[in-house]
């Protein structure tokens, strides 16, 4: 059963998984993307709380251009077998993406 959510997080990695080929079925798979968010929210004991998730995406480069900026996009929370991920939804578009805090040259650090 898939459930739909808003995910809300600052951008602070993108990643690509490699071509693999399905054991089961002999299928070659093409390579699959990842974009990781951190969410802090406040406890109700005033504390700071951070998750981090991490999202199934087809295309890295509509994430690229916000690297470090918090965005909220809508995903879908998925389970199968005991486990549990999100991904982006087929009808997905960069436009979708809304960037809550950009990133501005100030919290940009050097290399």
């Amino acid at each position: 059963m898939a459930l739909q959510t808003l995910v809300t997080g600052k951008i602070i990695g993108l990643y690509s998984l490699p071509a693999f080929t399905d054991k089961k079925t002999g299928e070659v798979k093409s390579a699959r993307y990842r974009v990781q968010l951190l969410s802090e929210s406040i406890t109700k004991n005033s504390e700071n709380r951070c998750d981090f998730h991490e999202v199934a995406i087809p295309n890295k480069h509509w994430f690229q251009p916000h690297f470090g900026a918090i965005v909220s996009f809508p995903a879908t929370q998925w389970n199968m077998e005991g486990r549990t991920g999100l991904k982006l939804d087929d009808a997905f578009q960069p436009e979708d993406i809304t960037v809550k805090k950009p990133v501005t040259p100030a919290t940009v650090k050097a290399a």
